[in-house]
Order: structure tokens, then C-alpha cells, then sequence
């Protein structure tokens, strides 16, 4: 029997915790603008945190531009481009 596997799966089976808990974040282009963006806040609560630099290891960033992806890869994170068909998350505004 083949049992079938996307990238999420095997992502997904990199950070899960031996309880199978996960950190789930979302972040597009948005969240990487400004002199200190706000992934990078976000991610200083790991780094800079009592006893919480481990956790990242169980942190999934979840992408919906190919922007944050690349960010998200350079900073050596689980990332996890989400294919939105059609949607541009680029192009939609809060108003």
C-alpha cells in the first residue's frame, strides 16, 4: 500500500513535539517591512526568551507569498508555502 504524502506531512513530521503539539505562524510580505519587521519581533521571543530558543524546532511558518517564503528559508525556519488559488494576498488591503 502507498500512502501518499505532501509537503505539508513531511513538514509537519519534522516539528511535531513528541505529543504532537506544533507552533503554527502565518506571514506574508507584510509581516517582513520596516526596520524591524515583524517576524523578526515574533521570532526575538524565541531567541531572546528564558528556555524558549528549543521551541522553534517545533515552529511551522506558514507563507502566502513567495517574499515571506524566501525570508522565512533564509532564516533556516520549517516554512510552508500555501498554495491559495488565485487569492493575492499581496494585493488585498484591510480597510
Amino acid at each position: 500500500m502507498t500512502v501518499y504524502r505532501d509537503e505539508l506531512d513531511e513538514i509537519l513530521a519534522e516539528v511535531l513535539t513528541e505529543n504532537k503539539t506544533v507552533i503554527i505562524a502565518v506571514a506574508n510580505r507584510a509581516y517582513l517591512e520596516g526596520d524591524k519587521p515583524m517576524l523578526d519581533l515574533f521570532m526575538d521571543g524565541f531567541w531572546y526568551g528564558e528556555n524558549t530558543q528549543g521551541l522553534t524546532d517545533h515552529l511551522l511558518i506558514v507563507v502566502v507569498d513567495q517574499t515571506a517564503y524566501e525570508r522565512c528559508r533564509f532564516l533556516q525556519l520549517h516554512c510552508y508555502k500555501m498554495e491559495t488559488n488565485g487569492w493575492n494576498f499581496q494585493a488585498r488591503s484591510c480597510s
